[in-house]
C-alpha cells in the first residue's frame, strides 16, 4: 500500500488483490465508493465486505481511514476463512490491523505531500467553425435550406450571433474543469517502555476536485496504548476521530458537452446564464455552481481489549468492547440566482443521521501440539447493538438568501419534515475446531 500515492485508502485497494473490485461513481472528493470482494451476490441486500479493525467491526467507510496508520490488512475470501463472523462474512471480510507503539525512544516522524490533479482524457470538440458548417449541414439536409438561409447570422441563436461575429470561441470544458491542489500532513510519535507501549497520529488532507466548486478537507487523529499489567494480563485501547468535509454543487458535465462554442455562459452582470443557446433544451453547465450543497461526516471509533494468559499452556481469553458514532450531515441551499432555486424563490434541505453502535465479543482460544498432533480451538460470544437517527426538512420560498439552509423556519411553501429511529441487535456465538496431523492432513 505504501507503493500507491493516494491519500484514499480505497484507490490503494484498488487493482490490488485479485477479485475485488473498487468502484467510483461520482468524480468529487469524499463521495462514497463501492468495494466488492465477492461481486455482486444480491440485487436488494448490501453486497459490502465486512470490515473488522483491531478485533472489532467497523461501520465507517474504509476512504475515510487515514492509510498512514495501517500495520497491515487482510483480506478472507473463502467461507472457511470467513465462517468464524457467520452471515456477515458472506460478503468477504476484510481485517485491519492499526499501528501499534514499540518499546524505546520516543520518535516523532513527519509526512507531507503536495500534488496537482488535473482531467485526463478530455473531449475532443468542435471548434466554432466545426460547428457552424455541422448546423448548416444538418439544415440542408434535414430541413432544404439554401442560399440566405444557411447565413450563419440567421441559423445561430441570437446569444451565439455576437460571439461569431467577434470570433469569441468557448471551449466548455476550460470552465468545468480546473487544475486541483492536493496537500497532505501527517505527524506522529511513538514509543514505549517494557510494560507500557503507545503510538498517536494526526493528519490533515485537503484535496480540491478537478471538478469547478468540489473539494474535501479531512482530519484524523489516531491512539493506540497497550499496558502489560502482569505476565498473564495485557490491556490495550484504540481511538480514531474522523472529520470530513467535502460537497460542493459541480457543473453537470453532459449539459456542457452539448453547448456551443459560440454560447454565452455569463451576462454583463457577470451571473451564469440559464441558456447559453435561447433553448430550455440546453441549461448552462454552471447555472447551479453557486449553490451550496455542504457534507459532512463525523466518525470517533473506540476499541478497547484485555487479554488472560492462563497458567494452562495454549489456553487464552480475550474480550473486545467497541463502540462506533459516525454522523452524517448533508446541508444544502439554491439561492434564487440559480437555475434550480429561482423557479421556487429559493430551495433548501437538511438531513442528519446518527449511528451508534456497541460491540461486545469474547473468544476463548486453546492451541496445542502434541507430537504430530495439533489442535487449534476457539470458542466465540458477541452482542452488538446498532442505533439509528435520521431527521429530514426541507422548504421553499424564503425571504432571501442571506441564511441558506441555516433558517428552515424562513420556508414559506414546502415544508416537510421527517424523523425515523431503528434499533437493531443482534447475538452471535461460534465454535470452532481445527485439527492436524503431521501438518499433512487437516480436519475443521
Amino acid at each position: 500500500l505504501q507503493m500507491v500515492t493516494t491519500n484514499n485508502l480505497m484507490d490503494k485497494l484498488a487493482g490490488q488483490i485479485p477479485g475485488m473490485n473498487v468502484t467510483t461513481s461520482n468524480a468529487k472528493p469524499g463521495e462514497d465508493q463501492s468495494l466488492r470482494v465477492r461481486g455482486e451476490n444480491s440485487l436488494s441486500a448490501d453486497n459490502s465486505p465486512l470490515i473488522v479493525m483491531d478485533g472489532i467491526p467497523y461501520s465507517g467507510s474504509l476512504g475515510d481511514i487515514d492509510p498512514d496508520i495501517i500495520e497491515n490488512m487482510s483480506v478472507l475470501k473463502d467461507a472457511s476463512s470467513a465462517a468464524i463472523y457467520g452471515s456477515r462474512g458472506a460478503n468477504g471480510v476484510i481485517l485491519i490491523q492499526t499501528k501499534k507503539g514499540k518499546k524505546g525512544a520516543p520518535t516523532v516522524s513527519y509526512k507531507g505531500q503536495v500534488g496537482m490533479q488535473q482531467a485526463q482524457h478530455r473531449i475532443d470538440m468542435m471548434k466554432g467553425a466545426e460547428y457552424v458548417k455541422y448546423t448548416q449541414d444538418y439544415n440542408r439536409m434535414k430541413y432544404g435550406y439554401s442560399g440566405d438561409q444557411l447565413d450563419p447570422l440567421v441559423l445561430l441563436n441570437p446569444s451565439e450571433r455576437a460571439n461569431y461575429q467577434n470570433g469569441s470561441e468557448l471551449d466548455w470544458q476550460d470552465i468545468m474543469f480546473r487544475n486541483a491542489l492536493t496537500t497532505s500532513h501527517q505527524i506522529s510519535i511513538s514509543g514505549g517502555t517494557e510494560a507500557t507501549t503507545y503510538m498517536a497520529s494526526i493528519s490533515h488532507l485537503r484535496e480540491d476536485g478537478v471538478m469547478e466548486n468540489t473539494g474535501l478537507k479531512r482530519t484524523n487523529i489516531a491512539l493506540n496504548i497497550t499496558q502489560v499489567l502482569n505476565k498473564w494480563l495485557t490491556v490495550g485501547m484504540g481511538t480514531q476521530a474522523i472529520q470530513k468535509e467535502f460537497g460542493g454543487e459541480q457543473p453537470y458535465l453532459e449539459a456542457g458537452l452539448k453547448m456551443s462554442p459560440y454560447g454565452i455562459y455569463k451576462d454583463e452582470n457577470d451571473r451564469y446564464v440559464d441558456y447559453p443557446m435561447d433553448q430550455t433544451l440546453f441549461y448552462n453547465p454552471m447555472a447551479n455552481i453557486d449553490a451550496t450543497n455542504d457534507k459532512t461526516n463525523r466518525n470517533v471509533f473506540i476499541s478497547t481489549f484485555a487479554e488472560i494468559q492462563f497458567p494452562i499452556d495454549g489456553l487464552s481469553f480475550r474480550t473486545n468492547f467497541g463502540y462506533n458514532y459516525r454522523n452524517n450531515f448533508v446541508g444544502s441551499y439554491y439561492g434564487r440566482n440559480t437555475l434550480s432555486g429561482k423557479k421556487v424563490n429559493g430551495s433548501a434541505s437538511i438531513e442528519n443521521i446518527h449511528y451508534y453502535d456497541y460491540t461486545w465479543e469474547n473468544l476463548l482460544k486453546y492451541n496445542k501440539t502434541f507430537g504430530l498432533h495439533k489442535i487449534d480451538a476457539t470458542a466465540l460470544f458477541s452482542m452488538q447493538e446498532t442505533t439509528k437517527k435520521e431527521a429530514k426538512e426541507s422548504g421553499e420560498s424564503f425571504v432571501n438568501d442571506d441564511s441558506e439552509y441555516h433558517n428552515m423556519a424562513g420556508a414559506e411553501k414546502n415544508k416537510e419534515i421527517t424523523s425515523k429511529l431503528t434499533e437493531t441487535a443482534m447475538l452471535s456465538y461460534m465454535l470452532r475446531l481445527n485439527y492436524s496431523y503431521a501438518n499433512k492432513y487437516l480436519l475443521t
